[in-house]
């Protein structure tokens, strides 16, 4: 699928967040975070959903009893992603 996203914030080495969907009701908000401690940094990426439109939304009008089995797959598939994604980063700016 496809969606259309926009950045909300950018500070240069410090902060880089888009919001999926309506700025104002987004469907999601995603974000990295870079914490620099001398000549090291960790990368946080966090994401939180709504309130706008979702597919976990349109899930939960579907199948209303299974609302907990809904979110725990929703959040096995976001930690899936946002942790290869990272390792992605990860990949791309660590020597060898």
């Amino acid at each position: 699928w496809q969606t259309e996203c926009t950045v909300t914030e950018w500070v240069p080495c410090k902060a880089f967040e888009w919001t999926v969907g309506d700025v104002d009701e987004p469907t999601a908000v995603w974000r990295f975070d870079i914490e620099s401690v001398g000549p090291h940094a960790t990368l946080i990426m966090s994401a939180h959903l709504g309130p706008g439109r979702s597919f976990l939304k349109a899930m939960f009008r579907m199948y209303p009893d299974q609302g907990e089995r809904l979110v725990e797959q929703r959040m096995e598939h976001w930690r899936y992603n946002m942790t290869a994604t990272v390792e992605g980063v990860r990949s791309m700016i660590e020597p060898g």
